[in-house]
């Protein structure tokens, strides 16, 4: 930054360049020899200074050391502050509960063999992801193995992390859950595996666990089942609506 200077011999006032400080060279005003104020040396006054002369250039020394002085020190202030800033404390996120629990991994594919009543060739669950292809082709490859096993084919929603999902998982070997279930190929879709690509495909899922019809394309028709259709996740109430839906006719959108 510019040193404010004044020539102790005439008083001619300038600003002279901070590379200059602690320098000698003759004032541009009267010519006599002068120093730059800037670093602690003492002056020598020529022939023609008085005892003022002294005074003026330690009075210059000391403004610029205090200039100096200010400067650093709000340096140090600013550089303070932006540690300060640049380090905010790392917030601590905390699951209440009602909020959705954080992810468990990698959804892993299954696929479940399940007894029927008597009679019966029981009914088959498979759990498919996005590492198996994008959707339709799943949905392709599973309704000709229905069509194989002479089942018919529906498509389940759910979520690993959801209670009632695990309630109708657990109650699936129950008699009253595999008479509703028997000749079934149900096809297991995890809303947070699949994401977006549901909604795209026409499957529209406002909770979980939900049952779609599927038709001979592979596609939904329409016909849906879900948890408000038996309140409680008990075999006992799950059991009635889910083979009507399964085993009958449903009515489109339940």
């Amino acid at each position: 930054m510019p040193i404010p200077f004044t020539c102790p011999h005439c008083g001619a006032k300038t600003d002279v360049d901070e590379r200059y400080a602690g320098q000698t060279g003759p004032c541009f005003q009267c010519g006599k020899t002068v120093t730059v104020p800037g670093t602690w040396t003492t002056y020598q006054p020529g022939p023609s200074s008085g005892g003022s002369g002294s005074a003026v250039v330690l009075v210059s020394v000391v403004v610029v050391a205090v200039i100096a002085l200010f400067v650093c020190g709000g340096l140090g202030a600013f550089l303070f502050m932006a540690r300060s800033v640049s380090a905010p404390p790392t917030p601590t996120v905390q699951f209440g509960p009602n909020m959705m629990p954080p992810a468990q991994g990698p959804f892993s594919e299954f696929t479940e063999q399940h007894g029927g009543p008597p009679g019966s060739d029981g009914f088959a669950r498979v759990g498919r992801s996005p590492s198996s292809g994008d959707l339709a082709q799943v949905l392709r490859i599973e309704l000709l193995k229905a069509k194989t096993a002479g089942r018919k084919p529906f498509v389940e929603i759910g979520a690993e992390w959801a209670q009632p999902c695990r309630d109708l998982h657990n109650a699936l070997d129950d008699p009253r859950m595999r008479e509703a279930f028997a000749g079934t190929h149900v096809i297991y879709l995890d809303v947070d595996a699949w994401g977006d690509e549901l909604g795209r495909a026409g499957f529209q899922a406002g909770g979980v666990p939900v049952f779609f019809r599927l038709d001979e394309e592979g596609r939904p028709t329409g016909e849906t089942i879900s948890g408000a259709a038996w309140g409680d996740n008990t075999p006992e109430n799950m059991a009635p609506p889910l083979k009507e839906f399964f085993q009958g006719k449903s009515e489109a959108g339940r």
